[in-house]
This record gives C-alpha cells, sequence and structure tokens, in this order.
C-alpha cells in the first residue's frame, strides 16, 4: 500500500502539469464524437461496437470513453486525469509483478529493486505522450490486461493450493481475451506469458519439462507465424502500402532504427525530439545509424531465438523478449508510421527490468559491482528522469504550447509546420502561416514518413488560415488552372474544413464559395485524367454533408463509392442524402445496397441503425 502511495504522488505531480491539451489529432475522430452520449446514452453501444481505430473495434477502452461522457460528462481535462489514474495502476502492476519475478530467481531486497523498476518506468519522459494523449488510453488499458494477465499466471504457478491455481488461470484467460479488444498489441500477452515461463518459472524449482518445452513451442511457433505474415505482406507490398510514400524494404529499416532510439531514449531522454509528431523521422538519419541499427537489431534477435531454444537467459532472457515480443506489431513490418515513443509504453517494462537487474540485481548473484553506490544510484537516476518528465509535460499544458515544442523539435516536420501555421494564422498572422503552409507542402513531398501534399493541399491549409485570421477567402483561392491537377488533393485537408466548419471557426465564412471552388476542382481534375482518391471523395461528402448540401454529397459519395463499394460510411451519406432529397428510387437502391453490405458483415453497429430507421422502406417497396 505504501509503494501505491508513494507511486501515485509521484506520477500525479510529475504529469499533472500537462493537463489542459484538449483533443488533439486522433482524439476529435475517436473520442470528440462520443460527447453525444451525454445526451443520448441508449446509443452506447451502438458506438462502443462502431469505433474503427484498429482491425477488431477496440470496444473495451471505447466503453470507458462512452462511460465517462455518460456518467461524468466530462471535459478533455478528466479525460487526461483518468488516463494518470491508469498510469499509477500500471506502475502499481509493474511492481506487483516485478516483485514477483525477483523473488522467483531469488533475488536479495525485491520489494525495493520491484519499486525502482517500477518508478523507473513509470516517471519515463517517453510516457507523456501515452499518457496525456486521450486515445491512447487504448495503449494503457492494453498494457493493464496484459500486465494483469501475467501476474496472475504467476500467481497461479507458485500458488500451493489448487482452488486458487483455477480461480486465477480463469482470471487470466479472461484478461487474454479482454486484452486485444482495448488495442490490438493485447494480443501479444499470450507470448509474453510464453517468456515467463521459459525464462523464470522453468528455470527455478517449479520448473518442468513440459511448461518448457511448451513455452518454447508457443514462443517458435509465435516466430514463424510472424515471419509468414511479413512474407505475406512483402508479397501483397501494392495493397498494404498503398497510402505510404515509404517501402517495405524502407518499414523495415526504419523499425530497426526506431527499436534502437526507443531504447536510447528511455535511458538518455532527449525531450525536445519527443511528442506526437515524427513525419521527419527519415530526414534525421544517417547511413552509419542505419546500419548500426540493423547489426544491434539482428544480433539481440538471434540472441533472443537462441535463448528461446535452449531456455537460458533467466532475467535477461526474459527482458529482452518482453521488449521485442512488445514491439513486435507496432515496430516491425506493417505499414504504420515509423515512429511513435507512446509504442515504447509495453516494452519498456522489458528496459527498466533489465536495468535494475544489471545495476542492483546483480550484487545478490555476485556480480563484481560497487554495491554502496548500486541502488543510490537507479534512485538519482529517477529523480532526475522525474524532474525531465515533468519539466517536459508543462509543453502538454495547452495546444498552443504543444505545437511549439513540435516545431522546435521538428523544424523539418510537414505536420509540425502546417500545425502552426494555423495556430499563428489565429493570432492574425497570415502571412507568417503561409511562410509555414509552403515549408510543410516542400517537407510533405521529401520525407518519406510524411504524407505528402498535392497543390489544391496547399490552397486547403491557406483558405483554412484565411478563415482562421478573419481575412477575405477569395484571395486565398487561387485559378485552378495554375494547379497540378494529378493528385491535386491528397491529404486531410477537406477533413480540416469540416470541422471548421462544425465549429464556427470561419466568421468570415462564405463556404460557398469554397464548396464551389472544390466542386470546380474535381471536375477540371476528372476532364484532365487527373486522379481523386477514394477517401478525398469520402471527405468532400462529409463535407458537403455537415454544410448541408445533399446534392453534392451524394454526387462525391458515389464516385468514391465506385472506387470503395464496401464501405458503409460511404453508404450512410449516399442513403441520407436520398432521403433528404425525398428521392424513392434512389433511397430505395441505396437501401438494398446497405442490406447487401449488413449481410457481407461490412457496415459498423452505427451505420447498421441507420440503415434499420430506413428499412421499412424498403420493405414497402420504397
Amino acid at each position: 500500500m505504501v509503494v501505491v502511495i508513494v507511486l501515485a504522488l509521484v506520477i500525479s505531480v510529475v504529469f499533472s502539469p500537462g493537463v489542459g491539451t484538449g483533443y488533439v489529432f486522433d482524439d476529435i475522430t475517436s473520442v470528440l464524437p462520443l460527447q453525444q452520449l451525454s445526451q443520448h446514452p441508449e446509443q452506447f453501444w451502438a458506438y462502443v461496437f462502431s469505433d474503427v481505430s484498429g482491425s477488431l473495434g477496440r470496444p473495451v477502452s471505447v466503453a470507458t470513453f462512452a462511460l465517462e461522457k455518460i456518467l461524468l460528462k466530462s471535459s478533455s481535462d478528466v479525460s487526461q486525469y483518468i488516463s494518470i489514474s491508469i498510469h499509477v495502476l500500471n506502475a502499481g502492476l509493474v511492481f506487483v509483478l516485478t516483485r514477483l519475478l525477483f523473488c522467483e530467481v531469488g533475488l536479495n531486497k525485491p520489494a525495493i529493486l520491484a519499486f525502482l523498476v517500477a518508478i523507473i518506468w513509470a516517471v519515463s519522459p517517453q510516457k507523456v505522450s501515452a499518457v496525456l494523449y486521450i486515445v491512447q488510453r487504448m495503449a494503457l488499458l492494453a498494457t493493464t490486461l496484459t500486465l494483469l494477465a501475467l501476474i496472475f499466471y504467476a500467481y497461479a504457478r507458485v500458488s500451493a493450493k489448487q482452488a486458487h491455481k483455477v480461480l486465477l488461470t480463469i482470471c487470466t484467460t479472461v484478461c487474454l481475451m479482454l486484452a486485444p479488444f482495448a488495442k490490438e498489441n493485447g494480443a501479444l500477452a499470450v507470448p509474453l506469458i510464453a517468456a515467463l515461463e521459459l525464462f523464470v518459472f522453468s528455470r527455478g524449482l517449479r520448473g518442468v519439462r513440459a511448461g518448457r518445452l511448451a513455452a518454447q513451442g508457443v514462443l517458435l511457433f509465435g516466430f514463424v507465424l510472424f515471419l509468414a505474415w511479413a512474407f505475406r505482406v512483402y508479397l501483397s507490398e501494392a495493397d498494404y502500402y498503398a497510402t505510404r510514400a515509404f517501402d517495405y524494404e524502407e518499414r523495415l529499416l526504419f523499425s530497426a532504427v526506431s527499436l534502437v532510439d526507443y531504447a536510447r531514449q528511455f535511458f538518455l531522454p532527449e525531450t525536445s525530439r519527443m511528442g506526437l509528431i515524427h513525419d521527419d523521422f527519415d530526414l534525421a538519419l544517417r547511413s552509419m545509424q542505419i546500419g548500426m541499427s540493423l547489426v544491434a537489431v539482428s544480433l539481440m534477435v538471434a540472441l533472443l531465438v537462441s535463448l528461446v531454444a535452449t531456455g537460458k537467459g533467466g532475467v535477461v532472457g526474459f527482458s529482452l523478449a518482453f521488449y521485442f515480443i512488445a514491439h513486435s506489431l507496432e515496430t516491425s513490418f506493417l505499414p504504420l508510421e515509423v515512429y511513435f515513443e507512446h509504442r515504447n509504453y509495453l516494452p519498456s517494462v522489458g528496459l527498466a527490468v533489465l536495468c535494475v537487474f544489471f545495476i542492483a540485481g546483480g550484487i545478490s548473484r555476485g556480480f563484481k559491482l560497487n554495491v554502496p553506490f548500486a541502488l543510490p544510484s537507479l534512485f538519482l537516476f529517477s529523480v532526475v528522469t522525474a524532474f525531465s518528465t515533468f519539466s517536459y509535460a508543462h509543453e502538454w499544458s495547452s495546444y498552443r504550447n504543444l505545437v511549439s515544442h513540435h516545431l522546435q523539435g521538428h523544424p523539418r516536420s510537414s505536420r509540425a509546420n502546417s500545425d502552426f501555421a494555423l495556430v499563428v494564422a489565429g493570432s492574425g498572422d497570415l502571412e507568417r502561416a503561409a511562410v509555414h503552409i509552403d515549408r510543410a507542402i516542400e517537407y510533405s513531398r521529401i520525407s518519406k514518413s510524411s504524407k505528402p501534399m498535392g497543390d489544391a493541399d496547399r490552397v486547403i491549409l491557406k483558405v483554412a488560415a484565411a478563415c482562421l485570421s478573419n481575412r477575405r477567402l477569395d484571395q486565398a483561392l487561387l485559378d485552378i488552372s495554375k494547379l497540378s491537377l494529378d493528385n491535386a488533393i491528397l491529404s486531410g485537408g477537406v477533413n480540416l474544413l469540416t470541422r471548421m466548419f462544425r465549429d464556427s471557426a470561419c466568421t468570415n465564412g462564405k463556404w460557398s464559395l469554397i464548396s464551389d471552388w472544390l466542386f470546380r476542382l474535381v471536375e477540371s481534375t476528372l476532364q484532365n485524367g487527373g486522379a481523386l482518391r477514394w477517401y478525398v471523395l469520402k471527405d468532400l461528402a462529409a463535407f458537403e454533408r455537415e454544410r448541408g448540401n445533399f446534392s453534392r454529397s451524394y454526387v462525391y459519395a458515389s464516385m468514391a463509392s465506385e472506387k470503395r463499394p464496401v464501405d458503409g460510411t460511404l453508404a450512410v451519406l449516399k442513403l441520407e442524402a436520398a432521403v433528404r432529397a425525398g428521392d424513392h428510387r434512389a433511397i430505395f437502391n441505396e437501401l438494398k445496397t446497405m442490406k447487401k453490405l449488413r449481410e457481407d458483415g461490412y457496415l459498423r453497429p452505427v451505420e447498421v441503425l441507420y440503415y434499420e430507421r430506413h428499412a421499412s422502406l424498403l420493405d414497402s417497396g420504397g
């Protein structure tokens, strides 16, 4: 209990200065819409099972957001305080798990060593983006369930009573089932348990050959499955990497550098580079850095495979296995964005265990270390990192501070420049905003980590900046003939306009002027043989729907659905436009389409609800 209180006090003091960021980036699409539940709690289950953040929908995490909105009617500040509380819980779970680990391998003062692991892990500056970025509660809850699964398994393993073993095994199973539905990497709890069995329990007095062989089988099977999946992605690279500027081989290179950098940033944090924006990652790389990272990761993976095969390694083997297994989904061959430090939230448990074991735990095993200075050195390290985190957390106290921090740490980031441009435009400095918008376009075209932007994206950003600075919009809109119409719109700029319209952010809002310009852009692009991606057309449909121009919304949605016929949102947009227009034939056709999509499992629960509200028209023949 004393440990939990200390952890709670330290973590609260260190992270609380960062409360006040508001909803940023993915919060706007994943969390902010749930505010509607405070007025419509009956839609709870529809929202819980409609999230599309991951392949499994992450209903466990979304349920906590939904309950928070219904019961607390909370603001973004409350959401951040809840995330801090979950982080305190996770730190306590790290303490419990590592205390069990150190007791099992026979280290002296296991409680003190476990506390050091927990505090070093919890106050690392890398944790700031995971804790204060509201949507990353998904990562926090997946970690909670993963750690609980490991703890329940460990207690079941050491329990002497059969009844306790059965109950703890059931608890382990429940956590294993729930973890992937908080976030997909919760599925890694299974190989993590296998690593715990192989490197810790199978080596001690409780070790049995069957347990060791089973753990080896799970880990080696998982490794083979991992390689097979990697090979499948490689064969289908064109489909998987269609929306990325980097290819499969480059993703592997970036992943190797990321794995090394995550570890370096954990032990030697450089907070100026931390945050939510890393779309300049490849621009900062050097050939020597890439080569050294590849060699280091290759050697570590080879060592880990040999340790799994032989069952040797103890705490060191478990720590290495923990780090690589926990990173295997998000930092590997999948076409995700290349770098986010919040991905190191769970994997860094392995780094913290490794650090404490070598510096202090090794004393009990006969390592020739300077005993009097081992524990004080670890306490000093935790104090220094806590102070660094406390200072860095202040950068999160407002959105403007965070945007400025991103630009200072990533001056060649396209996203940092475009975000900063909109912030300074809101202060009335349109000329300065235009400079950063031009830089954003330039950097987006040379960085493989960034989403490239077309000529029209530059115009859209300048329109948004003109809106925010209360300037005339017709001066920001260029003659379409001056634009390169091949992939003229590539980014989420239209989404930005939609949010600005919804939030009434443009006081001089000549939205019809913007709408007409976009429509002419689409016409000119198609007439000149240019390309418009389906998700851009979908964004245009959503923009016009928000404005109430359902005829244009229907046109855009229809064009998008020709390229993406299984998208349920497009079907809803078309049906809504048909209903508003009173076009019974179109209504009947769209309902038939949605019925087929529902039967094939393509509709989300929210979309099913919309379909069911109008399904009677289909039964009556329109």
